[in-house]
């Protein structure tokens, strides 16, 4: 059973590091050389990580499963299976989902986005493909919650708010990816949103 667990521990660790450098990378990663040009593996990586940008919202469904599983499965393993104090084995759970499943392969990825993506990408995305049976349900199941609250699931995974606007142009700006002046022009356009006709 030990085994297992560290495999699905490993599954959401992989998934976590795939989706956070997903984020991470630049909006239009690699897209400049002329589709004439002989295609490069750097173009290749190029494409498949546009690719996985698209679909962001699949890819944190598959990292919510992986570590919800984690941590049950690592919950349920050590209380049963080693006969010990649940409170014990779900605050040992917790620390593992929470260092291993999460922590690590954040800061991790963050630091090297693209190399990252370029290891992780079969991996990655073995492991989202064999979550997708379970969160086609679960994110059913919690859409139809939310409908009936009143709030819709679509737009919000559409939705970009302007915190997370000004959050990527800084992260941009810190990695070299958009330079300081234009970094400075956007921020300066929803300072201008923020005011009155009147205060100008």
């Amino acid at each position: 059973m030990i085994p297992l667990y560290v495999l699905i521990l490993l599954a959401g660790s992989v998934t976590a590091a795939f989706r956070t450098a997903a984020e991470a990378m630049p909006l239009s990663f690699g897209t400049d050389t002329d589709p004439a040009d002989e295609q490069t593996d750097e173009d290749a990586l190029a494409g498949r990580i546009n690719a996985v940008k698209e679909n962001l919202p699949r890819l944190r469904r598959a990292e919510w499963f992986w570590t919800a599983l984690t941590g049950a499965f690592g919950t349920g393993l050590l209380s049963y299976g080693l006969r010990l104090n649940v409170w014990i084995c779900a605050s040992v759970s917790l620390a593992l989902v929470y260092v291993f499943g999460i922590c690590v392969p954040y800061l991790i990825a963050r630091r090297y986005p693209a190399q990252t993506v370029r290891r992780l990408y079969s991996a990655g995305r073995f492991c989202v493909g064999c979550s997708v049976p379970f969160t086609a349900v679960l994110s059913f199941t919690g859409g139809l919650i939310a409908r009936i609250i009143g709030v819709d699931p679509k737009h919000l995974e559409d939705a970009v708010t302007e915190d997370e606007i000004l959050s990527m142009v800084n992260e941009g700006s810190e990695q070299g990816n958009i330079d300081e002046d234009e970094a400075e022009m956007i921020q300066n356009i929803f300072e201008l949103d923020d005011k009155d006709a009147q205060d100008i």
